[in-house]
C-alpha cells in the first residue's frame, strides 16, 4: 500500500464540495486502505479524501482511540442525524499545519454513513470521536476548521492565518454547526 500525499491549505481542492460515492468496488477499498495507512503514518486521528486530492465523500476517523485502524473506521457518504452537548474544543489539522484553535463542536452526535461495501450504518459518537467526525465532514464540504474560529481566536492567530491565506482568504465566520440533511 502507498502513503498518499496530504495537501495543505491554501490548495483549492480543500475548498471544494466532495461528490457522493456511488461505486463500491475494489478501487474504493484500495483507496480506503491508503487513507488508513496515510493517517497512521501522519499520526493524526482523522483524514478525509479531499485532503488527499480526492473529491469523494469518504473519511477515516479513529473512533476507538487505537493505534491500528481497520476498514470499520472508514465512513462513506457520512451525515449527522443528531447532535448535542455543544462545547468549545481545541482543534488542529494535517492540512493546516502549525495552527490550532478553539471552535464550537457537538461532543455527542448520531451519524448515518455507509461502509466500504455500501452497507448502511448508524453510530453514536462522543467526545473526541464526535469532534473529529465533524471536522472531517467539514472537509467534505470544503470547510476548514479555521473557518469556524471565533473572532478572538482569529485575532490571536492573525499572523499565522495571514501567512497561510495569502492566496486563499478565510471564509466568513459561521457559528452554525454543519448538519447534513
Amino acid at each position: 500500500m502507498a502513503t498518499l500525499e496530504i495537501i495543505r491549505s491554501p490548495e483549492t481542492t480543500l475548498r471544494q464540495v466532495s461528490a457522493p460515492v456511488r461505486s463500491f468496488d475494489q478501487t474504493l477499498k484500495h483507496f480506503a486502505l491508503e487513507l488508513i495507512e496515510t493517517l497512521q503514518s501522519a499520526g493524526g486521528i482523522g483524514l478525509s479524501a479531499p485532503q488527499c486530492s480526492q473529491l469523494r465523500r469518504m473519511m477515516v476517523v479513529n473512533t476507538n482511540n487505537t493505534s491500528t485502524l481497520t476498514l470499520d473506521d472508514i465512513f462513506v457518504n457520512p451525515k449527522i442525524k443528531q447532535q448535542s452537548k455543544i462545547g468549545f474544543v481545541n482543534e488542529s489539522c494535517l492540512s493546516v499545519p502549525d495552527i490550532s484553535g478553539n471552535v464550537f463542536r457537538a461532543t455527542k452526535i448520531q451519524i448515518d454513513a455507509q461502509t466500504i461495501s455500501g452497507e448502511p450504518i448508524t453510530r453514536e459518537l462522543t467526545g473526541m470521536s464526535a469532534v473529529c467526525f465533524q471536522h472531517e465532514l467539514d472537509h467534505l464540504n470544503g470547510i476548514l476548521f479555521i473557518d469556524r474560529l471565533p473572532w478572538f481566536e482569529r485575532l490571536r492567530l492573525r499572523g499565522p492565518l495571514r501567512r497561510l491565506n495569502k492566496t486563499q482568504p478565510p471564509r466568513p465566520l459561521s457559528y452554525q454547526t454543519n448538519v447534513n440533511k
